[in-house]
């Protein structure tokens, strides 16, 4: 999960990444935005958008770190689960009595 290199890689980029996390009351909190920054290899600081469509900045902790996942790695497992869910366009899929 934590990877300095790819971090680095995506602060250079600005990619959007997904995370989660562990706030001071021991609640879990999942949240998009980009990383501004890698303090010491040990926590991030990210800026977030809420629902109200505020820029708020969070630092979070690498113990207290859920997940991470950048944009790009959560469209390629989309596009890889959409591919083994859709049926191959030589096969026929039965819908109660008809074919489709």
């Amino acid at each position: 999960m934590w990877n300095s290199r790819r971090i680095q890689e995506w602060i250079a980029r600005g990619e959007r990444v997904y995370l989660a996390y562990l706030q001071g009351d021991g609640r879990p909190v999942e949240v998009g935005g980009t990383i501004l920054r890698l303090v010491d290899d040990e926590a991030l600081i990210v800026r977030t958008r809420t629902g109200l469509g505020l820029d708020r900045t969070v630092v979070v902790h690498r113990h207290r770190l859920l997940y991470l996942e950048g944009l790009s790695d959560r469209l390629i497992h989309l596009e890889r689960e959409k591919s083994l869910l859709a049926p191959s366009s030589r096969e026929e899929v039965s819908v109660g009595d008809s074919r489709i």
